[in-house]
């Protein structure tokens, strides 16, 4: 059947939220409170820009470390599909029934769909129940029948994982204090980035915003660092939200350093559409003929500055001080200052004054 506002939930651990003109599951890494804001403010504005701004703003990632999600919103006519993570969006269309995966994507897949009979995020057992709107904990949501070879209970059970298991407060550790654990990416390069915790980062507000501590000149900071990394003068003061400012500089061969005001996609005819992002990347054009089309990604996520290869076809390699170069996996890196970007045969992009 089409969507005529009763959606059909299974139960599970995950956390399915409905409202009139769309529905999503998340992660339980999200927690309910972050459900009912969803929920309230999707009723209010029906966009995947809202959807993705709540969601940061409340979990405190940045749009590369958002907790997996599905979600699906209707305009009347078309159906604005975004997975992120090991889920997997089914849907049933005259255009065909190509599931939508978020697997081994840096932010998260979309696609806009007409004419949708059957949608589902997750896994929606023939034992659903009917849902009008609200927020249950489930392992799927959705709507219409899937056809067969298409259907959720030949899916290995995903939402088993331990890390996505809801935790309550008594459970849950408490905060760390001192140095944090090394990410995998610091695993990868041999140093740490910081050494201030997560639990003690003062949350976002917007993608295009950061909370700062500012020096004696004004200029912003991360909130964690005692001296300027612009002039190196004291940095004072309580943390507060404001424009994120210049990040440093990438110089590239023959040409003038470009400020890193925004994401960017380099390579030899980059596009805009190579990777999803919430705000429009700075295209760079590097006319050699080992780089590849869309090879390589420089993201811009609060005050961290991260590389992510775009599956080129001769890689990437990051080289850090006197270091042997490691080449770059699938998945953003976060860069340090001094960081040299190699793209083979001697075309190297340096990264200097990044916080």
């Amino acid at each position: 059947m089409a969507f005529e506002g009763v959606l059909r939930w299974s139960e599970g651990r995950w956390i399915a939220v409905a409202w009139q003109k769309g529905f999503a599951l998340l992660s339980p890494r999200a927690g309910l409170p972050v459900a009912e804001l969803l929920f309230s403010r999707m009723r209010e504005k029906s966009e995947l820009g809202v959807f993705v701004r709540t969601l940061s703003e409340h979990t405190g990632a940045g749009f590369l470390e958002l907790p997996p999600f599905a979600v699906a919103i209707s305009d009347g006519e078309r159906w604005h599909l975004a997975v992120r993570g090991s889920l997997t969006l089914k849907v049933v269309s005259p255009a065909g029934n190509e599931p939508l995966c978020g697997e081994g994507v840096a932010t998260w897949a979309e696609r806009v769909v007409s004419d949708v009979t059957a949608l589902h995020l997750g896994r929606v057992a023939a034992t659903s129940r009917p849902l009008m709107g609200g927020i249950v904990q489930a392992q799927g949501v959705g709507f219409g029948d899937l056809p067969e070879g298409y259907r959720d209970d030949d899916e290995p059970d995903e939402f088993a994982c331990a890390e996505d298991q809801l935790v309550s407060k008594e459970d849950a550790p408490a905060p760390r204090h001192g140095p944090a654990l090394p990410s995998d990416e610091e695993l990868l390069m041999g140093d740490t980035v910081s050494d201030v915790s997560e639990a003690s980062r003062p949350r976002r507000h917007e993608l295009s915003e950061v909370v700062a501590r500012f020096c004696t000149i004004g200029h912003p900071n991360p909130p964690e660092r005692s001296r300027c990394f612009v002039c190196d003068q004291p940095v004072l003061g309580e943390a507060q939200s404001t424009g994120r400012p210049q990040l440093g500089w990438l110089k590239v061969p023959h040409a003038d350093p470009i400020p890193l005001l925004e994401s960017m996609i380099i390579g030899r005819h980059p596009r805009a559409d190579a990777l999803t992002l919430p705000e429009p990347p700075k295209l760079l054009a590097l006319q050699y003929r080992h780089v590849s089309g869309s090879h390589l990604a420089i993201l811009l996520d609060g005050w961290r500055v991260l590389a992510l290869d775009l599956a080129s076809r001769n890689g990437t390699c990051v080289r850090r001080r006197a270091k042997p170069p490691v080449r770059l996996p699938q998945r953003p890196i976060t860069l340090l200052p001094g960081d040299v970007i190699d793209m083979g045969h001697d075309l190297l992009l340096h990264l200097d004054r990044i916080p």
